[in-house]
């Protein structure tokens, strides 16, 4: 990225003061916005999975990954730097010790879901813009299952919040 981007509102959502040691955070990002994404883990060193499973490198190159972030972690940083507006995905904070195996199996329960008339349908919830379009619009309940066992979800670093559970609207201030 040639612009330099100030990170630290991000890392302030994310890890906020007062919070270190009680949190743990994790990215879910959508490998079709940019097809360097799991290159990028890998070069990164960040510890990652496709919420998709096993499947060909076609379908791997547009799934989603949760990854698993360190606040000091210069992997974690490289990540926010490059996805600084892009849109690549969302950013999930957890109690600590939820650990990456059970984020990993909300994320991927919540791939799919039920429209009206009980049909399947794959829900792009990692994408910014169609998580805050939910929150929105969701009940309670809704807001309930998408959280799960996590505390909050945040968007991109204009830190458009999908907040916590003692919050019944996200704050997009």
């Amino acid at each position: 990225m040639s612009e330099t981007v100030d990170i630290a509102p991000m890392l302030e959502a994310l890890w906020p003061p007062g919070e270190a040691g009680k949190t743990e955070v994790y990215a879910v990002l959508d490998g079709a916005r940019d097809r360097r994404i799991e290159y990028l883990l890998l070069l990164w060193g960040l510890e990652h999975e496709c919420l998709y499973g096993a499947v060909g490198p076609e379908l791997r190159n547009a799934a989603p990954f949760l990854v698993r972030l360190e606040r000091d972690g210069a992997g974690t940083l490289e990540l926010i730097r490059e996805s600084a507006g892009k849109d690549w995905g969302v950013f999930a904070v957890a109690p600590a010790g939820t650990g990456m195996r059970v984020v990993g199996r909300h994320c991927r329960r919540m791939l799919r879901v039920l429209d009206e008339e009980g049909e399947i349908m794959l829900f792009r919830y990692y994408d910014p813009k169609v998580l805050a379009t939910f929150w929105t619009t969701a009940s309670a309940a809704q807001h309930a299952e998408l959280l799960g066992q996590l505390s909050r979800w945040l968007g991109d670093l204009c830190v458009k919040q999908v907040k916590s559970k003692q919050k019944s609207q996200p704050d997009y201030s």
